[in-house]
């Protein structure tokens, strides 16, 4: 303590210098903020144990008998525990946008936290006949089986079967974009697209590319096809953020798409979310539809946590985080696994 002392007063320290000190007999600490001079002093000088930055403790929560990928996104290792670890944020003051078939938004999951922004599909009801919207919903911020749980779920029903058209997917997309970018949201939201094709589109990846630009985050189903996914759209487009699916083995799933535009892989086989049938029903399914929605969550999980403004920041963290090498046939795919980053 008497060597910081008198090396601030030969340094001189605009900052506030000690404001806390620590004391377990022989050892010693403290805290403050300093001059870098000083602290490259402190490094220098052999009787300092360490220098640490002063970090943010998170406050973590377990769910009980949570699904086996909400368990795996939160252990950097196969997990058989049951538990799924989270910050308490949980996506709080956060915006999912789920460009899909809508969202029966009186599902229990949700909690009243699920909203109808826009219909595409001009003519419907704006309601979901097919519950893939539900189950991607449920997947993005459901109070059982989301990863965000407090996020906001904005319902945007581009299909009202199990086919649509690329103008209305368009249509749906860009009004998502325009909502994000006219309040402000870049720093808190997200755009979840669960739809596959067999063929690029330039309209469609341009959108996804100015929307990155814009600062937005598009987390993009790679497809099941079996393909490539730079070859068809948006899973190919510049500005997607591209995810396949893997089983509990860490194998990719059956028919999945991979390939370099892939930038990572998430739980997609035997997935049990919300859907369309009931208030309280659920359903499990399998593809690379409802392992995106696991990023998807994780973006705004990470959002509520920390500051991530844009696109390229939120990328940046994503892959971060990201478990590296546990997918055993990734075929030219980034080999990534989504990890919420929580230490277990």
């Amino acid at each position: 303590m008497r060597f910081l002392d008198a090396l601030i007063a030969k340094l001189g320290q605009k900052f506030k210098g000690v404001t806390r000190r620590y004391s377990i007999s022989e050892w010693n600490g403290y805290a403050g903020h300093f001059e870098p001079a000083v602290i490259e002093q402190l490094k220098a000088n052999a009787n300092v144990q360490s220098v640490d930055s002063d970090c943010c403790r998170k406050s973590l929560v377990q769910q009980k008998k949570a699904s086996w990928g909400l368990q795996y996104i939160s252990h950097k290792k196969k997990s058989t525990d049951g538990l799924y670890i989270y910050d308490k944020s949980a996506g709080e003051k956060t915006w999912a946008y789920v460009v899909d078939t809508g969202i029966l938004t009186s599902h229990k999951e949700f909690e009243g936290r699920a909203s109808l922004g826009y219909n595409a599909e001009k003519g419907t009801k704006f309601i979901d006949k097919v519950g893939h919207g539900t189950f991607v919903a449920g997947i993005v911020g459901g109070q059982t089986y989301g990863v965000a749980k407090k996020c906001n779920l904005i319902a945007v029903k581009v299909f009202d079967t199990i086919s649509s058209t690329d103008s209305i997917l368009l249509d749906g997309y860009t009004w998502a974009v325009n909502d994000i970018v006219k309040k402000k949201r870049q720093g808190k939201a997200v755009i979840n697209v669960s739809v596959g094709s067999a063929y690029k589109d330039g309209a469609m990846d341009g959108a996804v590319d100015m929307a990155f630009k814009k600062g937005i985050t598009t987390v993009v189903a790679a497809g099941n096809d079996g393909k490539d996914a730079s070859e068809v759209s948006p899973a190919g487009a510049k500005g997607a953020f591209t995810v396949s699916a893997a089983d509990e083995n860490y194998v990719t799933a059956r028919g999945s798409n991979t390939g370099a535009s892939v930038a990572m892989f998430a739980p997609g086989v035997r997935i049990t979310s919300a859907f369309k049938t009931g208030k309280k029903a659920t359903a499990t399914k399998s593809g690379t539809s409802f392992a995106a929605p696991f990023v998807a969550g994780l973006v705004v999980y990470l959002k509520a946590m920390k500051p991530l403004p844009n696109a390229d920041r939120t990328k940046k963290e994503l892959l971060r985080i990201a478990l590296p090498s546990l997918i055993k046939d990734p075929n030219g795919s980034a080999n990534m696994f989504a990890y919420n980053g929580n230490g277990a």
